[in-house]
């Protein structure tokens, strides 16, 4: 991601045990479509319910404890209930290439971020400071995974959220406060 001028990296680590989870309860289930538009929505229902854990460097599924895996493993499988139950793909018109999945509050505070540390030229922008805030903002705010065809839509929806630029803001200006300190 870029913040001005500054290139950060952060990775949401539960994308990466949400994918392997849902491979091993996949591998169980054999009446469950995995095209890619499938698992791709099963893997954006399921991330959209995990709590989000980004660093810039993270825990693999071993690294959690019981507690967590079989709350983050009963969420997947809802998930994978939910689209089995009602899959948006069509056989005719779909196109593997076109799915690509993506969490569209990223973008949102990667641009409140960006215009925030615009205004403000005090503090250092180099990149471990960015993913710093950056982490801290992802992991505090509701994650909205979706699919590049209906993203547009849902980012509006948060948008559209009375408070949600405030509480962003707020969020935002209390991580940089944080890492600051």
């Amino acid at each position: 991601m870029k913040a001005g001028s500054t290139e950060y990296q952060v990775h949401n680590y539960m994308e990466d045990i949400v994918k392997e989870i849902l491979q091993k309860l996949i591998k169980k289930e054999t009446d469950i479509c995995t095209c890619t538009h499938c698992l791709a929505d099963m893997t954006a229902s399921a991330l959209n319910t995990v709590t989000p854990k980004y660093e810039t460097s993270g825990p693999d599924m071993s690294q959690l404890d019981e507690d967590a895996l079989y709350e983050v493993m009963s969420k997947v499988y809802a998930a994978m209930v939910r689209v089995s139950k009602n899959p948006r793909h069509d056989q005719n018109t779909f196109d593997p290439e076109a799915v690509h999945l993506y969490n569209l509050s990223e973008v949102l505070v990667n641009n409140v971020l960006s215009e925030t540390l615009a205004s403000d030229t005090s503090g250092p922008t180099d990149s471990e400071y960015l993913a710093k805030i950056a982490s801290i903002c992802l992991n505090e705010v509701k994650p909205r995974y979706a699919l590049t065809r209906k993203g547009v839509s849902f980012q509006r929806l948060a948008q559209l959220e009375h408070q949600h630029l405030p509480d962003l803001l707020v969020i935002i200006h209390n991580a940089i406060k944080a890492v600051s300190k």
